[in-house]
Parts: C-alpha cells; sequence; structure tokens
C-alpha cells in the first residue's frame, strides 16, 4: 500500500462509533474500522495492517469481518 495508508480501522470492545460523523473507530484507538477493509481489499493481510495500526489488537481485527457480516445480514 506505499504511503497512502488511510489511518491505521461492532461489538463488544472492539468498535465504537464517535462524535455526529458516526465513524465507527476500533475501541480505545482513534483508527477507523473501515480502514482494516481497504487493506483487505487491497490485497493486504492482516499482519500487515496490525504492523502500520500498532494500536488495533489482533482479536478486534479478525472479529471485525465477521462483525461486519452479521451487520449487513441484519439489515
Amino acid at each position: 500500500m506505499g504511503d497512502d495508508r488511510r489511518g491505521c480501522p461492532i461489538g463488544a470492545g472492539i468498535a465504537r462509533s464517535r462524535g455526529s460523523r458516526r465513524r465507527g473507530l476500533f475501541a480505545g484507538t482513534r483508527v477507523p474500522v473501515v480502514s482494516l477493509v481497504d487493506w483487505l481489499e487491497g490485497g493486504y493481510g492482516i499482519d500487515e495492517y496490525l504492523n502500520s495500526c500498532p494500536s488495533v489488537r489482533r482479536e478486534q481485527a479478525i472479529a471485525t469481518p465477521e462483525i461486519l457480516k452479521e451487520a449487513l445480514l441484519t439489515e
């Protein structure tokens, strides 16, 4: 992904919403959840993402795709 990194990306302890923008951030960080999706879509793995975004915990990154899938299926 080079230097075009979009920030270092909803369940209990995984993500939270912030302010009026309602942008989901990984809990305890300023990292948007969507940044993980962007990395995965770009062909990068979770390990590369976590190396670039050390404030995101591995369990958060691993749980995110399943949580997003469940959220999409319930709408």
